[in-house]
């Protein structure tokens, strides 16, 4: 029962993560969206890809598969760190924020 409680929660908090990926898109862009940075497109759809792993391995946990999950899981949790370091270049460029690269 904990199983589904944690995924249930990790499944909220990567839709929370995609919301503010779309924020991101929308907001920080250049006046009329001319010249759209593809860090700033790649973004979104990386934490797109983040939630649908985190989906899958929620099914899974509430399915009792647990190699599956785990498969899931670490696929989710690759694309909400590139994510974070895409989203990071999208803001800052790369190699001037706070990720060194």
């Amino acid at each position: 029962m904990s199983r589904v409680i944690g995924s249930a929660v990790a499944l909220g908090c990567a839709v929370v993560a995609v919301l503010f990926a779309l924020l991101s898109n929308a907001y920080l862009c250049d006046e009329n969206c001319s010249g759209r940075s593809w860090e700033l497109s790649a973004q979104l759809w990386i934490a797109i890809a983040g939630l649908v792993a985190t989906a899958g391995m929620t099914y899974f946990v509430t399915q009792d598969r647990g190699r599956e999950a785990k498969a899931a899981l670490v696929v989710a949790v690759f694309a909400f760190a590139l994510w974070s370091v895409v989203l990071d270049a999208a803001t800052h460029g790369w190699g001037n924020g706070p990720v060194p690269f």
